[in-house]
């Protein structure tokens, strides 16, 4: 489960997510099962590693797998091995006995193809946080997968990135490379749901509000990009009528044998729970 990024205003992201709103999706989450929280020290400016820690000390011990590098306030990746080593520290300090996985987040292609430098990051990581954590790489574009491929000699390494109905792109990638891939952003970073309306004649949803990064997006330069996934999705669409966007996410998200976890992103509990019951019975 994500880990609610939009917990502070002056953090670009996907709509500001009241602290209320966060708790109840957190603790639902537990009760329905899920133990492992995907966050970053940057989230919220801080504050879902707030959040987090709080909630532990109610009896809600989430794992987690933080993401490091990345500046999210200023979406640039930090280029002094210092600042990016000091995101290990900050984890530690927060999440102390819970760490499962760190990932270098969203790297530039430069460093991703710069084997020693990564590797001296992935030791760090590993002094710090114990030889038990697993580490990898957040990809920034799927096209970035072949030039981290040395990832593979790595133990415990893993790839994230981006996959959905809109964005097939690592796919063809994976496969060819034969690696599996921890899935994000599987509803197209809300995209979906856009989709979902148009081709079902709903009503369109409403616009991202001022606070959401969304809606400084060229949207329809997206979907002209997507446009063979956009055909994909429209004829999934066709076959399937009754079938709600979560039963669609879902059946996606389990066909595909590359695929070897996803990241959910719940920002309401209804949300949470439609999307669980889409994977439990898709």
């Amino acid at each position: 489960m994500y880990g609610l990024s939009r917990l502070n205003p002056y953090v670009e992201g996907y709509g500001v997510i009241a602290k209320t709103r966060a708790l109840e999706v957190l603790i639902t989450g537990w009760n329905s099962g899920i133990r492992f929280v995907d966050t970053a020290p940057g989230y919220g400016n801080g504050a879902a590693d707030d959040l987090i820690k709080n909630v532990r000390l109610d009896g809600f011990k989430f794992n987690v797998c933080s993401k490091i590098g990345l500046d999210i306030y200023r979406n640039q990746f930090k280029k002094n091995l210092q600042d990016i080593y000091s995101d290990v520290d900050n984890i530690a300090r927060n999440h102390d006995g819970y760490v499962s996985r760190v990932l270098i987040h969203s790297p530039p292609r430069e460093l991703i193809s710069d084997q020693a430098t990564c590797s001296r990051i992935i030791l760090y990581i590993r002094k710090v946080l114990g030889n038990q954590v697993t580490v990898g790489i957040s990809l920034k574009s799927p096209n970035d997968l072949a030039d981290c491929m040395w990832g593979i000699t790595q133990s415990s390494f893993v790839f994230q990135s981006n996959f959905s109905w809109l964005d097939t792109r690592i796919r063809k990638i994976a496969l060819n490379l034969g690696v599996g891939i921890i899935a994000r952003s599987i509803y197209g970073s809300g995209i979906l749901a856009v989709l979902y309306d148009v081709f079902h004649n709903k009503p369109a949803r409403p616009i991202f509000d001022s606070t959401d990064i969304r809606r400084s997006w060229d949207i329809q330069g997206i979907l002209r990009n997507a446009t063979p996934e956009i055909t994909e999705f429209r004829q999934e669409c066709s076959r399937n009528t009754s079938a709600s966007l979560d039963e669609l996410v879902a059946s996606l998200i389990q066909r595909e044998d590359f695929i070897k976890g996803a990241i959910l992103g719940p920002t309401t509990v209804q949300e949470l729970k439609s999307t669980l019951e889409a994977f439990m019975f898709c």
